[in-house]
């Protein structure tokens, strides 16, 4: 018997999340510039926001859902390189500058999970 180890996909949400989905249609659109290697979109429900790394330039980007803002998520950010959500909903973050394994909680702080 298979068992899930995350949290399950909502009905209807699909890759890339729902702020990368529903403005246009679900055509693929472009969501930011200025990124050298961006990956790992998370769509995080709690704060209506995708979240994605930009590895070479050591950031984490983010895009609010309501306004279809970019900005800074986390800078530097460990060139962050894998998000996903606890089954709290917290973002847990693979961190391959600092070699580790670090969870954002819902008021901002870090914690860091596994380290070196």
């Amino acid at each position: 018997m298979a068992h899930r180890l995350g949290p399950r996909r909502p009905q209807g949400v699909p890759l890339g999340g729902r702020a990368a989905h529903g403005a246009t249609g679900g055509r693929p659109s472009r969501l930011a510039t200025g990124c050298r290697w961006a990956e790992g979109p998370i769509y995080v429900p709690a704060w209506r926001q995708l979240v994605r790394s930009d590895i070479p330039n050591d950031r984490m980007l983010r895009r609010d859902e309501a306004t279809g803002a970019v900005g800074l998520f986390r800078s530097p950010a460990g060139h962050a390189n894998g998000s996903t959500l606890d089954r709290e909903g917290r973002l847990v973050t693979c961190e391959q500058g600092n070699r580790r394994v670090t969870r954002t909680e819902h008021d901002g702080t870090v914690t860091v999970l596994a380290d070196r």
